[in-house]
């Protein structure tokens, strides 16, 4: 279940992050890092970790609802740490994101049902 656990961390991570630049904040690594650890193997953490992950989407789905059309049009401001990154519009950093979260479901369902076999470690 851990590396599952990881997949939905690295899920709100990302959500945040493009939350943020959805906002106006320049594009960076997640403030939680790529993956971060699901140290709490308890069932509550599991649950609280669901709930974080639906209350980032609904933060996401605020953020393109407040933004006027225009907005979404606006370049990603670039981080000044001399990381070089192409200019990616707000779009189509919700449209990346989107991609993002397919590819990591789709790992999340290979795991879940390699789980069910007993090959999951």
């Amino acid at each position: 279940a851990e590396p599952m656990w990881e997949c939905t961390k690295l899920l709100i991570a990302a959500t945040e992050e493009g939350t943020a630049r959805l906002a106006g904040s320049p594009g960076k690594a997640p403030v939680r890092g790529d993956w971060p650890a699901a140290n709490d193997s308890s069932s509550e953490a599991w649950a609280a970790t669901l709930a974080e992950l639906k209350a980032t989407r609904l933060a996401l789905l605020a953020a393109i609802e407040r933004s006027h059309e225009e907005d979404l049009y606006t370049q990603v401001a670039k981080q000044h740490d001399g990381a070089a990154s192409s200019p990616m519009t707000r779009a189509q950093t919700v449209s990346g994101l989107i991609d993002h979260d397919i590819y990591h479901v789709g790992q999340i369902a290979m795991l879940k049902k390699a789980s069910r076999h007993g090959s999951a470690r």
